[in-house]
């Protein structure tokens, strides 16, 4: 489910999560970075279903796919980080016949998951399969803050969704109750290149991955003050609303209400 946005072929730059064989949610900010490295989408793609972003096994295996838009959400502002979600189109579909690649589902919006367990990365040489662990973050960033060398293979991490008042107290107006998620583990947590990436929980009714954030921002890198992320609860109507103005064919995985 893990998506790796690249520009120029090979150069990774953000975390992304697959929600259809042609849309994949990330973070705006990454929009940022996008501009830094290209004058428009063109030159930058996605890779599905691989483990290692650098060395001689890069992308090795996986499914390359252009990028056809990059939706950002209509009320993110960059200055006070809010909203800080998008939805890509992808030019062509992912391949889901195969062990390596799967969407998360989308929450139905009746969640609870505060003072839960969710799920970030530690190195490891495989990525993880669907329906295995239960709350989680994903990503290739760096491993302490200002390193600027991020990780070769995919990595995870449990991080502990925690009360909105201890993110207002280091971020003040910054952070929105509404439309973030504060968490925090002592000694754990993202970091710079992770941007985009999932916040993931383990739906023990179905055991599937439910996608129920995006790594937005945060100071430092596990020194004593909680990230943010976006929620994706809050942001469900819009991507549903992407996902059917830009391919209506296109069907998330989603837990029956009924």
């Amino acid at each position: 489910m893990i998506a790796s946005l690249v520009y120029l072929g090979t150069s990774f730059f953000c975390g992304g999560t697959i929600v259809t064989q042609r849309h994949v949610v990330t973070a705006a900010h990454c929009d940022l970075r996008l501009l830094e490295y290209a004058k428009d989408v063109d030159s930058m793609g996605v890779y599905v279903g691989v483990n290692k972003v650098k060395g001689e096994e890069a992308f090795k295996d996986g499914q390359y796919l252009k990028m056809k838009e990059f939706r950002l959400h209509p009320e993110y502002r960059a200055d006070i980080k809010s909203n800080d979600i998008a939805v890509i189109l992808l030019q062509g579909e992912i391949n889901f016949n195969t062990d390596k690649v799967a969407p998360a589902c989308l929450p139905l919006g009746n969640e609870d998951i505060s003072g839960k367990t969710l799920k970030a990365i530690e190195k490891e040489k495989e990525i993880v399969k669907v329906g295995c662990f239960s709350r989680w973050l994903k990503g290739w960033g760096d491993t302490k803050s200002g390193d600027n060398t991020g990780t070769t293979n995919l990595m995870k991490v449990d991080l502990d969704v925690i009360d909105h008042s201890s993110c207002e107290e280091f971020y003040h107006i910054l952070y929105n109750q509404e439309t973030n998620i504060c968490v925090e583990s002592e000694g754990k947590d993202t970091c710079q290149g992770d941007s985009g990436g999932p916040l993931l929980w383990r739906d023990p009714e179905t055991n599937r991955y439910v996608l129920v954030a995006v790594t937005s921002y945060g100071i430092g890198c596990a020194e004593g003050v909680p990230g943010v992320y976006s929620s994706i609860i809050h942001h469900l109507p819009w991507i549903q609303s992407v996902i059917s103005a830009t391919d209506s064919s296109q069907k998330t995985c989603a837990k029956d209400s009924n």
